[in-house]
C-alpha cells in the first residue's frame, strides 16, 4: 500500500512512499483540502517509469490565431525519456513582446484537475519551451497563457491534441 508522512524539514509537504510499479506510464492524481475551509484542489502528474514506450501524437505542430497580431504554434516531440517537449512558436507584429508562456493541460479524463507548466527559453535556439510527460492516451486540451510586455491582459489560445499509444503497444 501507500503510506505517507510529513516532510520533517518542511511541515507543509506530505511524502508518499509507494511499492515497486512495473515499467509502464502512470498518471498521479492528487487532492488537497484545505483546513480552514474545506476546499478542494486538485491536481496531477506524470510518470515514466523503467524506459516504457511513451505516447506520441497523432498529427504534426498544431497553430492558432490569437490576437490578429499574433499567432502560437505548438509543436510536441517525445524525448528519450518518455516526456513530452512542448515547443512554442510565435510570429505576428507582437511576437517579439512575449514575455512569458504558460502552458496549461486538462486531461482526456474529467475529474483531476489541470497542471500548468511555465516555459523557458532554450538556450540555443531561444524558443520557449517545456517538458510534460503526457501518460494518457486521448482528447488532451492545451491552453497556451500569453504575456505580452506593455499588454495588460494575458492572451489565450486553447488547443486540441490527441495522444495515441505508440505502434505495437
Amino acid at each position: 500500500g501507500v503510506s505517507g508522512e510529513f516532510d520533517p524539514a518542511d511541515r507543509t509537504r506530505i511524502v508518499l512512499t509507494v511499492p515497486p510499479v512495473a515499467p509502464g506510464l502512470y498518471t498521479v492524481a492528487w487532492v488537497a483540502v484545505s483546513a480552514e475551509d474545506g476546499h478542494e484542489m486538485l491536481g496531477f502528474y506524470g510518470l515514466v517509469v523503467g524506459g516504457a514506450s511513451p505516447l506520441s501524437s497523432d498529427s504534426g505542430p498544431v497553430t492558432s490565431a490569437m490576437p490578429a497580431d499574433l499567432s502560437v504554434q505548438l509543436s510536441p516531440a517525445t524525448d528519450v525519456g518518455g516526456a513530452t517537449q512542448w515547443s512554442v512558436t510565435t510570429s505576428g507584429a507582437t511576437a517579439d513582446t512575449v514575455a512569458r508562456v504558460i502552458l496549461s493541460f486538462v486531461p482526456p479524463v474529467s475529474g483531476i484537475g489541470t497542471v500548468q507548466v511555465t516555459c523557458k527559453a532554450d538556450a540555443v535556439t531561444g524558443i520557449p519551451g517545456a517538458s510534460f510527460p503526457v501518460t494518457m492516451a486521448g482528447d488532451w486540451q492545451v491552453e497556451a497563457i500569453i504575456r505580452r510586455t506593455g499588454v495588460s491582459d494575458d492572451a489565450r489560445v486553447r488547443f486540441a491534441w490527441t495522444a495515441v499509444l505508440p505502434l505495437g503497444v
